[in-house]
């Protein structure tokens, strides 16, 4: 079975990171007592991870001022935010701040928050709309599309990276000495190859190969054997339904938007629609149920999803309204 085991990057529900801010926050409330202090000082002195996580988080409070917290605040807390996957050396000031204030006030956390402070302090993240491509230290290239968000762990023997949401492709350096391992939810892939793209969209993993082939497991299900996935094959992971069937794709299409494209073919308009909203501001509703399976084909620019929209309009009878920032699909 495939690990995810960085030295940077803990492998429990919670990181040392958070627990350390956690800590921080409880003792910095004002209401700590004794034996909250003894008990913080005993998980400082478990290892010299602690240590360092709580050190870091130290810094951290320091740098934002050491912001002054509601007293009680965090006895309402049904559970402490997860928040990016490693013990950082460089926090990003601001998110932090806003990571500190939500703790305090005791904000009840649901996964899409915690997926939005990981991508907040990710090392590397897009935003709605734009694409960027990033050469990482060993070689590999990293090319991050719409609203994506990604944090790299390297180390003398192991490349790990977490994508947190949206999509990527990976070009991977040859190194046969170091893993190069992505994961995505509870998925794993590691590169046996050259290239490969992972998508991470609505509780759902798809893992496309580019060239040669990838390895996937899912170590929280034993009983799952990993999955072997060669070029030009595409396999989908969901926690309900497992993984999908490997089946045959069309490398160029679904890479397509790497080189600025997207390209529909004889898809349902419902398709289309949540596509095109990956790539845009704002929120596109179909209002009318009949319109979903209508079937699109065309080739558009990601970079100009309205402009798209207008085309599909001239091709099939739809009509359409803005209602702030949403456009309502009618008839």
């Amino acid at each position: 079975m495939l690990e995810f085991n960085s030295p940077n990057i803990p492998t429990g529900s919670q990181s040392l990171a958070d627990e350390a801010l956690v800590w921080l926050v409880k003792l910095h409330s004002g209401g700590a007592s004794e034996e909250d202090r003894r008990q913080c000082q005993a998980w400082r002195e478990k290892s010299p991870a602690h240590r360092m996580a709580y050190q870091e988080a130290e810094t951290l409070w320091r740098d934002v001022g050491a912001l002054p917290l509601p007293s009680a605040s965090i006895h309402r807390m049904s559970s402490p935010p997860v928040f990016t996957g490693r013990v950082r050396s460089r926090w990003k000031p601001w998110a932090a701040v806003a990571a500190c204030l939500l703790l305090a006030v005791g904000v009840v956390w649901t996964e899409r928050d915690r997926q939005w402070i990981g991508a907040a302090m990710a090392d590397y993240r897009t935003g709605i709309g734009e694409r960027r491509l990033v050469t990482l230290e060993d070689g590999s290239s990293l090319h991050l599309n719409t609203d994506t968000a990604v944090n790299i762990a390297f180390s003398a023997d192991r490349r790990d990276l977490h994508l947190l949401k949206g999509e990527a492709a990976f070009t991977v350096a040859s190194d046969p000495a170091r893993p190069f391992v992505v994961k995505s939810g509870t998925v794993l892939t590691q590169a046996l190859g050259t290239a490969f793209a992972m998508r991470r969209h609505a509780g759902v993993i798809t893992v496309t190969v580019i060239e040669h082939q990838v390895q996937l497991g899912v170590p929280s299900e034993s009983a799952l054997r990993d999955l072997t996935v060669h070029e030009g094959e595409q396999v989908r992971y969901s926690a309900d339904e497992g993984f999908s069937p490997v089946r045959r794709i069309d490398v160029g299409k679904e890479t397509a938007w790497q080189r600025g494209k997207v390209i529909f073919d004889a898809q349902p308009l419902a398709e289309v629609v949540e596509e095109l909203n990956r790539h845009r501001h704002g929120h596109i509703i179909i209002l009318n149920p009949a319109l979903r399976a209508l079937k699109v084909t065309g080739l558009f620019e990601v970079a100009e999803p309205d402009a798209a929209l207008r085309m599909i309009q001239h091709t099939i009878p739809i009509h359409h309204t803005s209602l702030s920032s949403y456009l309502v699909l009618l008839h």
